[in-house]
């Protein structure tokens, strides 16, 4: 449900994470850099909309802060490409 919220706002799927190559997590940097304010969206989408589960509004609650936090914003920038 959340992967299609996703999909239906940017037409883009979040890169999967492999545990063993550096440049399969740099993609996740760069595409969280890149698409911000998709998240964001997403993010108040999921807490505005009715029919999501407490679980999935309190993390997109929480993403929602980390994505605004000003030193998780500058290690996301000083990490990206």
């Amino acid at each position: 449900k959340r992967s299609d919220l996703l999909r239906s706002v940017c037409n883009k799927r979040a890169p999967t994470v492999s545990t063993t190559r550096w440049n399969f997590q740099s993609r996740i940097v760069n595409s969280v850099h890149e698409n911000k304010s998709v998240f964001l969206e997403c993010f108040e989408m999921i807490e505005e909309e009715d029919g999501w589960d407490n679980i999935t509004v309190s993390q997109a609650f929480g993403l929602k802060n980390l994505l605004n936090n000003p030193e998780f914003l500058f290690f996301l920038h000083f990490f990206s490409d």
